[in-house]
């Protein structure tokens, strides 16, 4: 069977994430299918079984990438004549003469949390995603009748309110690291950690505040590590800005520390589920996908997304008593099944 796999506009973040995991669950499952991936640069490796054509030109601007949805992308497509064609980056693409397939990570059209403002300088481009782009995706989905693929129930629901397509919930497969470090914290603080890019609706802004509230209260001996660059904010010395780490780092930072989520629009939240599987103690917004990927975990806090006194009052909790602190990772925890992955979607009809 031939299979193309559309994720020209993947480069960086997220969206590269799901390309390299994907790559990955194909390579260890020793599938045997050929495998035709259109990008923008090399981010995988070809293989017997597994090929790359590159488009650059097409991820330079939205224009581009519509009309490739709209009427260029039919044509090269067409011409491999692939038995199923798989979208990875949300959108369908009109005139596919094979069966089509998408994956839709990108929440912000279907949220609730919160409604953007075209007027708000940093809102606008939000704004363009959840109410114009959100528009182009189900126009694409209706009249491409494609089968879509989402991480989360919650998802599935929003979705469904809007298009008949059929959907199929498929929840990201966590690797965990083969060697987890067992590394002990050097200073006796209690370490908040968050890793998430600098996006607004990441809601740093209420660690900001929550963190000024508790220094109020007296509490010092702490600290908080953010994956972004440094910010001009009070209480500097609280705050330890490390920038993008590896993947193994990140563990190495849940093994050590308690998880902060406070975003409010996600698909998945894949931080809350990997430090769940470490037995990490969270402190989560409240969310449609937070409750949903936390469900039956029984060391989180959910907390109102823009409640900063609120924050404050658990975090404190945890720096008065930091023996509620300790992160055994637990045979229980690691353990955990976890369902069929992309791969076995798209290549079994379900």
């Amino acid at each position: 069977m031939k299979i193309v796999v559309n994720d020209i506009a993947a480069s960086e973040g997220g969206a590269l994430t799901v390309l390299q995991n994907f790559y990955e669950e194909i390579r260890s499952s020793n599938d045997r299918n050929e495998w035709i991936f259109l990008l923008n640069d090399d981010y995988i490796e070809e293989t017997d079984n597994i090929k790359i054509k590159l488009f650059s030109e097409v991820k330079n601007s939205w224009f581009k990438r519509l009309y490739f949805e709209l009427f260029q992308g039919k044509k090269i497509v067409n011409q491999l004549d692939p038995d199923i064609y798989f979208s990875l980056q949300n959108t369908a693409t009109l005139g596919i003469k094979a069966e089509q397939i998408v994956y839709l990570h990108q929440s912000l059209p279907y949220q609730k949390e919160k409604s953007f403002s075209f007027f708000r300088k940093d809102e606008w481009k939000l704004a363009v995603y959840q109410k114009i782009i959100g528009r182009l995706y189900e126009y694409l989905f209706k009249q491409t009748k494609a089968k879509i693929i989402v991480q989360t129930e919650w998802m599935k629901k929003a979705v469904k309110k809007r298009i008949s397509n059929k959907i199929v919930v498929v929840p990201p497969h966590i690797k965990i690291p083969d060697k987890l470090s067992n590394k002990k914290r050097e200073n006796k603080k209690v370490t908040f950690f968050y890793p998430a890019s600098d996006s607004l609706y990441k809601n740093h802004e209420v660690i900001y505040a929550a963190v000024n509230h508790i220094v109020k209260r007296g509490y010092t001996n702490f600290q908080v590590v953010l994956t972004i660059s440094p910010k001009n904010v009070m209480n500097q010395n609280i705050y330890d800005f490390i920038g993008q780490v590896s993947r193994d780092e990140v563990f190495e930072y849940y093994s050590n520390s308690i998880l902060l989520f406070p975003s409010y629009i996600e698909t998945y939240g894949l931080p809350l589920k990997e430090a769940s599987l470490l037995n990490v103690p969270i402190i989560a917004s409240k969310t449609d996908f937070s409750t949903e990927v936390l469900r039956g975990y029984d060391r989180v806090n959910f907390f109102n997304k823009f409640e900063s006194m609120e924050l404050a009052g658990i975090m404190i909790s945890y720096i008065a008593n930091d023996n509620k602190m300790n992160n055994e990772n637990t045979e229980k925890h690691l353990k955990q099944t976890q369902g069929n992955g992309l791969l076995d979607v798209i290549t079994s009809g379900k």
